[in-house]
């Protein structure tokens, strides 16, 4: 490969981003950044390999790198946002992911990121509004309807909780999963709750410590015991209350991320040589 040949570097990045080779496509994608620093393309792809890595603030100065060449890249803009939820700095990724829906208004995960920022900073109302736009444009988004529904089951606001559809909800999140996500689960188990339907809330709440057995799933390891606590208080007639600190904790938090960030539709576009 001839060293300025940068955007075979960009491609061969994306590329293997898409299969999840997160590592490689993190090398290549440096490469072509160091290359041509200044095509946000390069910048964005980047950033997102970054950001699947979990290095978020280094994606962030990427995305940031992205937006300064071309304040209106839809892309970058949601990325950054999604990047700035995930740090926990929600007027930022509240600004961003706004911003990125004036470029892209039917972005469905757009809506559910700024929706989870919203919720999140205490403006739940909005947040509904957009997880509904968000199913609106994409009906079968499992972490549009898992987040509603956890909102309306269990969220801070008790006059915007509803029980029926919060179960409606998570039970099309979980069949859309396969009854293989024991977040989804943990969500279900909660609505059955808020609806009085206690028997099937305990008794969803201990498939989640099935399912997190049978799959191994370290990570999520807190969640049976969570599920089923809630459950429970739910059952002596205490409200089901998350703290919002337990949203940044990945052990603990009950809400879904979109994944498309980082392959389908919001992949960065393929360079070809002139």
């Amino acid at each position: 490969m001839q060293p300025n040949f940068w955007d075979a570097d960009y491609n061969l990045g994306t590329a293997l981003l898409g299969k999840g080779q997160v590592d490689e496509a993190i090398f290549y994608c440096d490469k072509a950044v160091r290359m041509q620093p200044n095509d946000p393309d390069a910048q964005v792809a980047f950033a997102n390999a970054l950001l699947q890595k979990k290095r978020i603030d280094d994606a962030i100065v990427h995305y940031q790198t992205a937006v300064a060449i071309r304040p209106d890249y839809f892309l970058a803009r949601y990325g950054l946002g999604h990047a700035l939820l995930e740090k926990g700095q929600l007027d930022a990724a509240i600004e961003h992911s706004r911003a990125a829906l004036l470029i892209q208004p039917n972005n469905a995960d757009c809506h559910t990121v700024l929706a989870i920022a919203l919720d999140e900073r205490g403006q739940s109302a909005e947040a509904i509004q957009h997880y509904e736009k968000a199913l609106e444009i994409s009906p079968q988004s499992v972490s549009a309807l898992n987040n509603l529904a956890w909102l309306l089951a269990a969220g801070s606001n008790a006059s915007l909780r509803n029980g029926a559809r919060a179960i409606q909800f998570a039970r099309q999140a979980d069949q859309l999963s396969g009854g293989t996500n024991a977040l989804v689960l943990r969500t279900l188990a909660a609505a059955y709750a808020e609806a009085g339907q206690f028997g099937k809330a305990i008794e969803t709440a201990q498939a989640v410590s099935t399912l997190a057995f049978g799959f191994r799933l370290p990570r999520r390891s807190l969640l049976p015991a969570a599920a089923l606590r809630e459950a429970r208080l739910a059952k002596a007639g205490i409200s089901v209350r998350v703290h919002r600190a337990e949203f940044r904790t990945p052990l603990c938090s009950p809400l879904l991320l979109p994944e498309h960030l980082f392959r389908g539709h919001c992949q960065t576009r393929l360079r070809l040589r002139q």
